[in-house]
């Protein structure tokens, strides 16, 4: 996984994503469109291009920023393969961005899921769907884990009774 350094959350780019990118057959050229609506913070354009830009490192791939299909530049996308990257958008653009570029031959959800990408016009293209399985494994375990101390310590009745001043002794049942 790649990953870039920032006071939000790192963006982590799949290892599978990357390789596939980076390994264009022959000489090839690459065009990837992020695709990801532009409110912040729910999409970092700053972050996630600083992201890819270092972890692709390579003149042969091009990297267009888009918070709509509209936003698109098919001029920059002459004479490369397409590979589109769905990072917090829906199917609806989604749809928009193969019906403007049709020669998308590869489309990646950044999440694990592809339910919120899926629609009719993506399930009929001919372009490849893959996603991020497997991608924040760690992180979700952690966070499990963390959830089940949290309860198995009675965090939340020790916060409280900070706040109210009051140290009582909590004690933890086992078994």
């Amino acid at each position: 996984m790649a990953s870039a350094s920032s006071s939000r959350a790192p963006v982590v780019v799949p290892t599978r994503f990357l390789e596939k990118v980076r390994s264009p057959e022959a000489d090839e050229k690459v065009a990837v469109i992020v695709l990801g609506e532009s409110s912040p913070p729910s999409f970092p354009h700053e972050l996630v291009n600083r992201t890819l830009k270092d972890a692709l490192a390579d003149e042969s791939v091009t990297l267009l920023m888009c918070s709509t299909a509209a936003d698109i530049n098919k001029d920059v996308l002459e004479g490369k393969r397409v590979v589109l990257l769905a990072w917090k958008t829906n199917k609806a653009e989604v749809g928009n961005a193969l019906a403007k570029v049709p020669s998308i031959e590869w489309v990646h959800s950044s999440s694990a899921g592809v339910e919120h990408i899926l629609s009719p016009d993506l399930a009929n293209h001919p372009s490849q769907l893959t996603n991020a399985k497997g991608a924040f494994s760690s992180s979700l375990g952690e966070w499990a884990v963390f959830g089940c101390m949290y309860m198995a310590k009675r965090v939340g009745e020790m916060v409280q009774s900070q706040k109210d001043r009051k140290w009582n002794k909590l004690t933890v049942q086992v078994g």
